[in-house]
């Protein structure tokens, strides 16, 4: 859904960056599973059985400039996603802020404000609560504005999903039929499948004290006495000077890029600096 009036200034992730099929023959959906109300607007959504997975009738819908929400009824409270964040496997109840912030990894207890460095607006729902059956769907939010999916667990094991954002295009896709494993392929292939890493990535990494350059070197060079691999070097965070980004404290801006070039860089090493 979009707001093609270009005054607002409406921001959309470029489809180079994120990519974004296009509509077309396998991205129809069955016409006798969606329902579509146009005054007011509301969807649903519905299995082979006529059970709703999703369904947004009679819930709060806002779309302005600044303030983006949709609550939709999901059919069970086993919803799993919403990363990055550490907290419980299957999230319970609570507002899963999405928005990249470099926090202390403290457990999310869904009071919102908790996440962590990642942003992944994904999450994949139990389509009904038979212990028996392995269905699930999932929902991929498409969008780079600061999110809070907030969940509350409502009658009927079934959960009320508010979906809020500050802003952009509200932009969904919806990945049914299949058990988990197969909605979860149906999403990386959506998204594009993960990067490959280069070799030294896969090596042994360790984080060295970074207060002075002889600080690093020392570490360092104990890995080497010690005969222990080392392929990626990462300072600590006392390297950057009052904590501001790309800036190195006075203790290592005078050699630590000629000793990364020759020492770690340098002599057929195939160390790496971060």
């Amino acid at each position: 859904m979009a707001d093609n009036n270009a005054s607002r200034g409406r921001y959309s992730i470029p489809d180079d960056l994120v990519p974004k099929e296009e509509l077309g023959a396998n991205s129809k959906v069955d016409a006798d599973s969606l329902k579509v109300e146009e005054k007011p607007f509301s969807f649903t959504y519905a299995d082979d059985k006529g059970n709703a997975l999703v369904n947004t009738t009679g819930q709060a819908f806002v779309f302005d400039t600044r303030y983006v929400q949709i609550d939709m009824v999901l059919p069970t409270q086993k919803i799993y996603g919403f990363g990055e964040r550490a907290a419980n496997f299957t999230l319970g109840q609570g507002a899963w802020t999405m928005w990249s912030h470099e926090a202390n990894a403290h457990t999310d207890s869904g009071a919102g404000g908790s996440q962590l460095s990642g942003v992944h607006p994904f999450c994949l729902v139990k389509a009904d609560n038979d212990t028996a059956s392995d269905q699930f769907f999932g929902m991929f939010f498409r969008s780079s504005n600061a999110q809070s999916p907030i969940t509350s667990h409502i009658d009927g094991g079934r959960t009320l999903l508010s979906y809020i954002t500050i802003g952009g295009n509200l932009d969904i896709y919806f990945f049914f039929r299949g058990n988990a494993k197969a909605i979860l392929a149906k999403y990386h292939n959506y998204i594009g499948k993960p990067a490959l890493p280069p070799f030294w990535a896969l090596g042994f990494h360790s984080t060295v004290p970074a207060e002075s350059l002889d600080s690093v070197k020392t570490a360092i060079d104990r890995f080497k006495a010690d005969r222990i691999p080392l392929d990626g070097v990462w300072l600590t965070i006392p390297y950057m000077k009052n904590y501001a980004t790309f800036s190195l404290n006075d203790q290592l801006a005078g050699g630590l890029g000629e000793y990364v070039n020759q020492t770690l860089h340098g002599n057929n090493s195939t160390q790496n600096y971060t």
